[in-house]
């Protein structure tokens, strides 16, 4: 890892994906007259990754056993790493100014532009606080329902219920802000179910926000206590020998394994699906980022006359159709 963060940069220049000298290199998007938002998002990231491990690690201390804080945030964080595969299935292209890992390395060169270490310290917050949001107001409704209420009975349900139209709606907005600041981008989306098609900050709302919906909803039943101080992960743990006397340790596998399946048995299949078949004709043009080449693995923007040189990815270019041209792989 450390040697990963010192061969780490913020430039792409003169790597597969950098823009060629004297080529044409389209104007930055603004947001509200600011084009670096991407750097205010790492400075936030950071303080709420380290507020976060401090805090669970302190309530770590006080509880005598590890948090659900402590396990949700170290689970996430190891989630991360499924972050590539996802980008690709989606064509998320994230600002290449980022400080990001070197984009020739195994795995992180799917990422249509980068990868960005701020992945990694923004996703347990952007896991946890529509989990928070669903927790408090599961104590409020819980707190007035009766004994025999499915509120009560049946608990973890009933908050992966709540939890599922929060994290649609929550991921929807955080998301489409984020693209709109230019954090982010999707490349590429299939028109009905998306807003601004054809703008550089164009965004798949049904597609993306129902399906990583999906996927951060069960962070709140995962962190629910029941009476007897135990997470969802934790009684489920000791139903298996190798987590006996191990109750942290099969928490922590267990949300691993479940945010991993949703990750990629629901979104990753149904996204990747929807790559393959070409439907993604939406383009964000112009191509928004002038320190790259454009990411064009099927040829949409090269038809819609967007200016090159343009690049297909690695995995790319086989889907439908590649670019006749090209710069870069």
């Amino acid at each position: 890892m450390v040697f990963a963060f010192v061969t780490s940069g913020r430039s792409v220049e003169g790597t597969r994906i950098g823009r060629p000298p004297g080529s044409h290199v389209p104007e930055r998007t603004q947001f509200l007259g600011v084009s670096n938002w991407y750097f205010y998002f790492e400075l936030v990231a950071i303080a709420g990754f380290v507020a976060m491990w401090s805090i669970a690690i302190y309530q770590t201390r006080k509880r005598g056993k590890a948090s659900p804080l402590l396990i949700m945030v170290a689970a996430i964080t190891v989630v991360s790493v499924w972050d590539p595969l996802m980008n690709w299935a989606g064509y998320t292209s994230y600002d290449p100014r980022m400080f990001h890992f070197d984009v020739d390395w195994p795995w992180i060169n799917l990422e249509p532009t980068v990868q960005p270490w701020v992945a990694i310290w923004a996703y347990a917050g952007f896991f946890l606080i529509p989990a928070w949001f669903t927790l408090a107001l599961y104590k409020r409704l819980a707190q007035r329902a009766a004994p025999s209420a499915f509120l009560v009975r049946r608990p973890r349900l009933a908050l992966l219920a709540m939890s599922i139209p929060i994290c649609i709606v929550f991921d929807a907005v955080a998301e489409a802000l984020m693209v709109r600041a230019g954090i982010y981008s999707y490349a590429q989306v299939v028109p009905f179910g998306s807003i601004f098609v054809g703008e550089p900050w164009q965004f798949p709302l049904i597609w993306e926000a129902v399906l990583f919906g999906l996927v951060i909803a069960p962070t709140a039943p995962l962190m629910w206590v029941n009476d007897q101080n135990q997470t969802w992960g934790e009684t489920f743990a000791l139903r298996f020998k190798i987590f006996r006397g191990r109750p942290n340790l099969g928490a922590f596998a267990m949300s691993v394994l479940v945010f991993s399946v949703v990750y990629v048995f629901v979104y990753f299949l149904f996204m990747g699906a929807i790559r393959i078949s070409g439907i993604s004709t939406g383009v964000g043009t112009p191509w928004r980022f002038p320190d790259t080449a454009v990411f064009d693995p099927q040829g949409y923007y090269e038809t819609a006359g967007n200016p090159g040189p343009y690049y297909v990815g690695t995995w790319g270019g086989w889907e439908r159709r590649s670019p006749t041209g090209g710069y870069g792989g």
